[in-house]
């Protein structure tokens, strides 16, 4: 297992386009690409699994290129792993339409007229949601500090105070304090 600075050695190396840095990344990181894919894609189905694993690997990439190397509030660990799990349920996402408008088209009346327009209103309602999801985010992102917001971002994924504070590197005290000062934000917005 490498440690912070030699990580923050590949990550520069890796913005330079340095491949064979990915490549020890890639490696160090790869149970956590082959762990998420397992729990985000079929593992019947091997085109769909090697899909995620490539799709975990280009967010690990992007996550390399991403990371602000200068803040110390969140490891490289946890922001890949983020990237990672976001680009899986993007798939994820992407994948579930795919088979959701194939399945409707499957089962369409002869003339597919009615399957056609609940496909339509289908995917307008999960745009509007995805709209309205991101507004709401954006508001969040105003209410709260830098801090609050990565503990909240943590909770809301289904971490405990315990993992959050790990994850962290904070005192659990520290994390159960903003998990309440972010709600009570949030409930004072929402009056």
């Amino acid at each position: 297992m490498l440690g912070d600075a030699e990580i923050l050695e590949l990550i520069a190396r890796v913005r330079r386009g340095d491949g064979d840095a990915f490549a020890v990344l890639a490696t160090e990181y790869e149970p956590l690409i082959s762990s998420l894919s397992y729990a985000f894609c079929s593992q019947k189905d091997s085109f769909e699994l090697d899909n995620c694993l490539q799709e975990g690997r280009v967010a690990l990439l992007r996550a390399a290129r991403t990371y602000n190397t200068e803040q110390t509030a969140v490891t490289f660990g946890l922001y890949a792993k983020i990237c990672v799990r976001h680009a899986l349920i993007s798939l994820a996402r992407k994948n579930k339409d795919k088979i959701e408008l194939y399945s409707l088209d499957a089962i369409s009346d002869t003339d597919g007229t009615y399957d056609a327009l609940a496909v339509r209103a289908d995917v307008a309602d999960i745009l509007i949601e995805n709209e309205r999801a991101e507004n709401i985010y954006h508001i969040i992102k105003e209410l709260l500090s830098d801090y609050e917001l990565s503990v909240f971002n943590l909770f809301i994924e289904g971490n405990t105070v315990p993992q959050i504070a790990k994850a962290l590197n904070k005192s659990e005290k520290s994390v159960a304090n903003t998990v309440n000062r972010f709600k009570v934000k949030l409930r004072e917005f929402l009056k």
